[in-house]
């Protein structure tokens, strides 16, 4: 079973204030099976310029999240909370190698 973590990012962020290395821990047990994603959708009405800004804000905040150790807050989540400083492998499965086997396979 392979999940995706669209919308579902900010509910990883709300438990890492919880408990961070249980997040984390978590993230690196099973990087084979988590795929990067989001829900942003463009809509006809939208201005092409204001959504490629909306995606590229929305993407760097979430490489944050997974790249560094930085103190973060978001909209979804009520105070702060730490990145994860996941290895840099784990973050390329996550992104890119674990879309591109499961993709390969099907």
């Amino acid at each position: 079973m392979v999940v995706d973590l669209a919308e579902r990012i900010c509910h990883l962020q709300y438990q890492s204030k919880l408990d961070r290395q249980k997040v984390r821990d978590f993230l690196i047990k099973y990087q084979d099976r988590i795929i990067y994603g989001t829900d942003l959708e463009i809509v006809k009405e939208d201005d092409p310029n204001q959504y490629i800004e909306a995606i590229q804000t929305k993407w760097l905040s979430d490489w944050k999240y997974f790249a560094s150790e930085e103190e973060m807050e978001v909209e979804e989540v009520d105070g702060a909370f730490n990145g994860l400083s996941l290895p840099k492998e784990v973050i390329d499965k996550i992104y890119f190698h674990n879309a591109k086997n499961w993709i390969l396979r099907s």
